[in-house]
């Protein structure tokens, strides 16, 4: 419109801060209303948000990062009670237009590959730490508090690996909301050119 050439680098720059305010707004509301009143369809905006963030500054730093990930699927003691509860849901209406679906039925559909996915994830974050690190950690907490102590120290030669790293993690956590009908949870970066 002004007559001015466009500039990528400032474009993307501006997305990868759009990207990021998403997940900073409306992290919080996740942790602190109970009953969440959509708390998947919130979810998805934070991992979406997440991804493209990622990707954005990934894109920025001529990185390619790996869109592939596999995690295995458990099935635990809970699992037909979940598959039951989504059968039940199923007929349940959408409170309203906002919705995509039921928040009810994303919720269990959430619990459900959370129980069958969690523990496959849990080695996922795991691995990448100990293998960021040098580390044998053991226990979840004890990674994520020693790469936190990583991090603060960290000088930027450390950004590729955690980059990928954590973007590595945020498939991981989409595939917790993969039955969710949202574009927004696999919709990639636009091409500029």
């Amino acid at each position: 419109v002004s007559g001015e050439p466009v500039d990528p680098d400032v474009i993307s720059f501006y997305s990868a801060l759009e990207f990021i305010a998403v997940p900073m707004i409306t992290v919080a509301s996740l942790r602190k209303v109970r009953p969440h009143p959509a708390y998947v369809e919130y979810l998805s905006w934070i991992l979406s948000g997440m991804r493209c963030a990622l990707e954005s500054i990934a894109e920025i730093n001529n990185i390619e990062l790996s869109r592939n990930i596999d995690l295995a699927s458990v099935e635990s003691d809970h699992s037909y009670a979940l598959e039951d509860l989504i059968v039940h849901l199923k007929n349940q209406p959408t409170d309203s237009g906002f919705y995509l679906e039921n928040p009810s039925l994303s919720l269990a559909n959430y619990a459900l590959r959370a129980d069958q996915l969690g523990p496959s994830l849990a080695q996922l974050e795991i691995e990448g730490i100990n293998d960021m690190l040098g580390e044998s950690f053991e226990s979840l907490p004890e990674a994520r508090t020693a790469l936190e102590a990583f991090v603060s120290k960290e000088d930027v030669s450390s950004e590729e690996k955690l980059l990928r790293f954590f973007h590595k993690l945020t498939l991981g956590r989409l595939k917790l909301i993969q039955d969710y009908d949202s574009p927004v949870v696999t919709r990639g970066l636009g091409s500029m050119g």
